[in-house]
């Protein structure tokens, strides 16, 4: 058997070339595999701060134990330390005249963190040194104080006696400075690549709502992918991870003249030839369109086999009974299916992003408030 006909170039109809192909599918696989990663994650993370406040209150009153935890307790100042942690939130002013009366929008400009270490004395007596760090982040109620040029202020301190719960990593304390009286000292910390959470209010059925929405995107993002892959892209990872080259036998070949619109009173007649072949080993039969310089080059070797006996066979990659033409062992994937994916995965990557952006709570996010009165002072 003669070696099968040199398809160097050659793209089968409806399909994009092999390197675009590749390049289209790791862009899927990438992306995909990061959103879900990221989605898993921060399910994870939520899940596990709603855990953790919601054991805090079913622990009330009981010894400590190490490891991430959430503590509830009453602020003690560190003496020296002057004033327990704090925030500052500047905001400026836009004022919007209307026939009922002005519109006024404060914009968060700047954010100052005070994260001042403070002491937190448990329902069971136990004192616990928290190191909040300069990430931290405090919810508690804000206050409306004059600013400076016109603006104002929302500020929230904590002050001594005041019933907090704080996030973090929980281990016994190493010396003891800073600390009065006996028993175990403890130290409170935030958790390797979290930033600590230390709030007057209940936080548990916020955390847990914010784990099931990163969760409902996981599972979103996980179907998409196995449509992905069962629609267009599943066929490439077979033929590119196990394909091995083969020949299929062509059966005949002839002109397929096609007419093409040129211009809105002209047209064009295409001089395109059809295909036929089949994979014997796979039981395939195959007719397809193809390129008038794949049609001539089979017709010349059709026509040389004549004399020489021998079959005309095409290149093709072939892997647990599927199978494409192709001129390398990079197989190719259809053009307006990977178009709808990419498509598909980009708005759900956006609508992602949007959502969780739109549902993080003021602490998290640039404040904006609107009211009526410059000095209102609105629930958080």
């Amino acid at each position: 058997m003669g070696a099968p006909i040199d398809l160097t170039g050659y793209t089968p109809p409806g399909d994009v070339p092999s390197l675009v192909s590749a390049a289209f599918v790791a862009f899927l696989d990438v992306g995909y595999l990061i959103a879900i990663g990221v989605a898993c994650a921060k399910a994870r993370s939520h899940g596990g701060r709603a855990r953790a406040m919601r054991a805090a209150d079913a622990r009330a009153g009981q010894p400590l134990v190490p490891g991430y935890v959430a503590v509830t307790g009453e602020v003690a100042l560190i003496d020296g330390a002057g004033s327990g942690p704090g925030v500052r939130v500047a905001q400026s002013e836009r004022r919007i005249r209307r026939k009922g009366g002005d519109e006024v929008t404060w914009t968060e400009t700047s954010r100052r963190v005070d994260a001042h270490p403070f002491d937190l004395i448990t329902a069971g007596g136990e004192r616990v040194r928290v190191e909040p760090g300069e990430g931290m982040l405090l919810v508690a109620p804000l206050e409306v104080e004059r600013g400076a040029h016109g603006g104002r202020e929302r500020v929230a301190r904590l002050a001594g006696g005041e019933a907090v719960t704080a996030l973090g990593e929980l281990s016994e304390a190493r010396g003891g400075g800073g600390y009065r009286g006996g028993g175990r000292r403890w130290q409170l910390v935030p958790r390797r690549g979290e930033r600590m959470i230390v709030s007057t209010e209940p936080l548990a059925s916020r955390h847990a709502s914010r784990a099931r929405l990163h969760l409902g995107w996981f599972v979103a993002m996980l179907v998409a992918l196995v449509a992905t892959l069962a629609w267009a892209t599943g066929d490439y990872h077979l033929l590119a991870a196990l394909g091995k080259r083969d020949t299929a036998a062509v059966r005949a070949v002839a002109r397929a003249p096609r007419e093409v619109r040129t211009s809105k009173h002209r047209t064009a007649v295409l001089d395109d030839y059809e295909l036929s072949y089949e994979v014997p080993e796979l039981g395939v039969r195959e007719r397809l369109p193809t390129a008038p310089w794949v049609g001539e080059a089979v017709q010349r070797e059709m026509t040389r086999a004549k004399s020489t006996g021998e079959p005309v066979t095409l290149p093709i990659v072939v892997a647990a009974g599927r199978h494409k033409l192709s001129w390398d062992r990079l197989p190719t994937v259809s053009s307006s299916r990977t178009y709808v994916c990419i498509v598909a995965f980009v708005a759900l990557a956006l609508a992602y992003a949007l959502h969780a952006w739109l549902k993080r709570p003021w602490y998290e996010r640039r404040r904006i408030d609107e009211s009526s009165h410059p000095m209102t002072i609105l629930d958080d």
